[in-house]
């Protein structure tokens, strides 16, 4: 994990085996784009009305802010983007079309296999938590919970086919947490 603080004041925290891009021409006086490759990452944005603050990921998302806090969680393996809002507003559009205004402890999950944006509920803090080694994951499939425990363990998880893919549940601990 890293925290990183940008040329604006802004501060972006890194989550394991998370690619942050700032392209030439971007990030300047005028425009402030990020590019989230692959990863998850909390960000806390420097308010600046006259330049906002604009996240893209692979898969044609972009996370508009004008000076807010959210995560994003953006890992290829798990064939979904979330969008989790901790203070303020954002607004996440698609490449194709279509946008959701977010305000605090409020989500849009982003299905990057038919690219739909499904709105919802969330701790907005919780969803961030993962900064300070207590990983929550709420509605979270077994992909995310292999992802997590693969991420602070190094351990695989085989599914033995009795448990399906699409279930849903709660799942937390501390990365201090022993095996």
């Amino acid at each position: 994990m890293k925290k990183i603080t940008l040329a604006d004041g802004s501060v972006v925290h890194l989550n394991m085996g998370t690619t942050l891009s700032l392209h030439k021409g971007k990030f300047n006086g005028q425009i402030r784009e990020v590019w989230l490759e692959e990863g998850e990452a909390f960000f806390e944005v420097t308010k600046d009305t006259h330049r906002p603050f604009i996240v893209h990921t692979a898969d044609g998302l972009s996370t508009r802010v004008l000076g807010t806090s959210f995560n994003i969680k953006a890992y290829r393996e798990l064939g979904e983007q979330v969008v989790s809002v901790k203070t303020g507003q954002v607004q996440v559009s698609r490449e194709s079309g279509g946008k959701v205004v977010l305000e605090a402890n409020n989500k849009v999950s982003f299905d990057n296999g038919t690219g739909s944006l499904t709105s919802g509920l969330t701790d907005g803090s919780a969803a961030a938590d993962w900064r300070t080694g207590n990983i929550v994951m709420d509605e979270a499939g077994l992909k995310e919970i292999a992802l997590r425990l693969k991420q602070y363990y190094n351990v695989e998880i085989i599914n033995d086919a009795h448990i399906t893919t699409d279930q849903k549940v709660f799942f937390a601990f501390t990365t201090n947490t022993e095996l």
